[in-house]
């Protein structure tokens, strides 16, 4: 049995059998992760103009979001190759230069989110009409 203990920094006290100790959460989540079905990692790529504008792109699929380009990250792939790729397939936009600005942890889906910011990047947003619909750059 697992119970939050308040004041004591993101720790749990782990109640085992009347035994109790204290695990850190890189330790609870180690162990919640081995009841998990593990799904597949997802990246975005942010994307902002000389101006400081950020592009987003609107889905057409599920819920019919704006967001940030991305996507899932595929079997062999690494997250910042899947970042070029998706906003290579979904926008018609070539990034590089790219650096980390996040990592994100779903814990419904035991599954990892990398944001990513290209500090370049060449190309007119083009919607790919299938899974983007149209595109914004907003202040």
């Amino acid at each position: 049995m697992l119970l939050k203990v308040t004041g004591n920094y993101g720790y749990r006290l782990n109640v085992v059998e009347d035994e109790f100790r204290f695990l850190n959460p890189i330790c609870w989540l180690r162990e919640a992760q081995k009841t998990m079905e593990r799904t597949s990692d997802a990246t975005g790529c942010t994307i902002f103009d000389e101006f400081g504008r950020i592009l987003l792109v609107h889905h057409t699929y599920g819920k019919k979001k704006w967001a940030i380009p991305g996507g899932v990250v595929e079997s062999g792939e690494s997250s910042w190759e899947a970042a070029v790729r998706e906003c290579r397939e979904e926008i018609k936009i070539e990034v590089t230069d790219l650096s980390l600005s996040g990592v994100y942890f779903l814990s419904h889906r035991d599954a990892y989110v990398f944001i990513f910011r290209a500090n370049e990047f060449s190309g007119i947003p083009t919607p790919d009409g299938k899974e983007i619909n149209e595109y914004a750059i907003l202040i």
